[in-house]
C-alpha cells in the first residue's frame, strides 16, 4: 500500500492539547529537599507556564513579559482559546454549505465530529486555563495610605 492510505487520519492524532497534557503529567518535579511542597499561592512554577505556553501560539514564548507576569500570559491564552473555539463554531456551522458539493457526506460527518472534539479540547484548556489563574496569587490592591 502507499503511505497516503496508511497514514492515520488527522483527527485520530492527538492534539497539542493531549500532548500538552502528557507533558504536565509525567513532568512533575519532587522539591528539592524531598519535603513537602511549600503552601500557598506562589508565582507559578515553570511547568505551569510551559502548559499556558502550549495553548497559545508559538510567537508567544518571544516576549519575556509573559514568562515575568503570568497572570498576563493567562490572559492572553484565555483570549487566544476563545478566539478558536470562535473560529470553530463558525467552520462548524458553515461546513455543510460551503463543502457539500465537494466532498461526500460520510466526511462531512467525519469533519464535524473532528469539530466537535476539538471545541472539547478547547473547553479542557480552557477550565486548566482558569485552574492556573485561580492558582495565581491576587493581585496587589492600590490602597490609600493613611496619615497618623
Amino acid at each position: 500500500m502507499n503511505d497516503i492510505a496508511d497514514a492515520t487520519p488527522s483527527w485520530e492524532l492527538p492534539s497539542r492539547f493531549d500532548v500538552a497534557r502528557q507533558k504536565a503529567r509525567h513532568g512533575t518535579q519532587a522539591p528539592p529537599d524531598g519535603g513537602p511542597e511549600p503552601a500557598g499561592p506562589a508565582r507559578p512554577d515553570a511547568r505551569t507556564v510551559e502548559a499556558l505556553y502550549e495553548v497559545c501560539p508559538p510567537g508567544y514564548r518571544n516576549h519575556e513579559v509573559l514568562r515575568r507576569y503570568p497572570a498576563l500570559l493567562v490572559r492572553l491564552a484565555r483570549h487566544h482559546l476563545l478566539a478558536e473555539l470562535a473560529e470553530l463554531r463558525q467552520g462548524y456551522s458553515d461546513l455543510r454549505r460551503e463543502l457539500r458539493d465537494q466532498v461526500p457526506v460520510h466526511v462531512i460527518r467525519q469533519a464535524l465530529a473532528t469539530y466537535r472534539r476539538e471545541a472539547a479540547e478547547i473547553h479542557r484548556a480552557l477550565e486548566r486555563v482558569a485552574a492556573i489563574e485561580r492558582s495565581l496569587p491576587p493581585p496587589p490592591r492600590p490602597g490609600r495610605t493613611r496619615a497618623p
